[in-house]
């Protein structure tokens, strides 16, 4: 399977990956609304170039952003029926390893 790797304890460990398609399809199984909060440390991009096979049944999405472009994703999921707020700012300090990218925050419900 795919996957990717990071460090912890000083040991590198493999993280293996999910497609948010299975996700969410895994999600629809239980009949209730699906909520997502996604925080994957600016690997959006590669989510989002899927966003029509996963968005489906999403009723509510939350996400953190990383490269100062918080509006990109608001108006994906605007052009997809959500009602989006987005805050420019993350409202904590990002992690070191985001190297000085600027944090945002995307709220977004189906109305």
């Amino acid at each position: 399977g795919s996957g990717s790797s990071d460090w912890k304890d000083g040991q590198l460990i493999f993280v293996p990956v999910v497609p948010m398609s299975k996700v969410v399809a895994e999600l629809k199984k239980h009949s209730r609304p699906i909520f997502i909060k996604l925080d994957c440390e600016g690997d959006e991009v590669e989510i989002f170039e899927h966003i029509d096979t996963w968005i489906d049944g999403v009723q509510a999405i939350s996400m953190e952003t990383h490269n100062n472009d918080a509006d990109v994703f608001g108006k994906l999921l605007e052009d997809r029926g959500f009602k989006v707020k987005l805050s420019g700012t993350c409202p904590y300090p990002l992690p070191p390893w985001t190297r000085g990218m600027i944090g945002g925050l995307v709220i977004a419900r189906k109305p």
